[in-house]
């Protein structure tokens, strides 16, 4: 899949770099901030941006089955709304959904996520049923039924200071209990 990033390094196009709101005066993108509304100038670099990033991928022969972002700003509501057009114009079949299970998601933002997700589902977008950290998805893995999409971030500590802590969280028995799947 195509991993966007609009809040870290520098941007492939150049539209963006001249929106404070994403970049800043050398160029750089800013670190992710929450973007309810954006003006026409700055969807429209969006726009731009997005789609050099997946015409890079593109270009260099891959066929991506799905779209995810850098710290989840795809599931910002105008971001989503260009990806969502991006995907359709490029042939891309998924978007990853906005996290919907584990604990921490207060009222409001299970609403949102809830409307984010449901938009994704109306365009055929949607390919799983739930999206959430490997200790996010255990309750829904104990009594739920759907797919599931777990998200895991790789490190690169020693074993020593981060130790194996796929027992604890139950992904052995996870392994051998589902069937993996890809978006494809």
């Amino acid at each position: 899949g195509v991993h966007l990033n609009l809040n870290s390094g520098y941007p492939l196009s150049e539209p963006i770099r001249q929106c404070a709101r994403f970049c800043d005066d050398s160029g750089m993108f800013r670190v992710r901030q929450t973007m309810f509304w954006l003006s026409k100038k700055e969807m429209l670099a969006a726009k731009t941006e997005i789609e050099a990033q997946i015409k890079a991928c593109l270009d260099q022969g891959l066929c991506p089955t799905h779209v995810d972002s850098h710290h989840h700003v795809h599931t910002e509501w105008p971001i989503g709304t260009i990806v969502i057009a991006a995907v359709r114009q490029y042939g891309i079949n998924a978007i990853r959904l906005s996290r919907n299970c584990g604990p921490g998601i207060d009222l409001i933002h299970k609403i949102y996520k809830w409307v984010f997700n449901a938009r994704l589902k109306a365009y055929g977008l949607a390919k799983s049923q739930y999206f959430g950290s490997a200790s996010d998805v255990q309750e829904i893995l104990a009594n739920a039924s759907g797919d599931v999409e777990v998200m895991v971030h790789l490190t690169s500590e020693s074993p020593a200071t981060r130790p194996d802590r796929s027992e604890e969280i139950g992904l052995g028995r996870w392994f051998a209990t589902y069937q993996l799947a890809s978006y494809s």
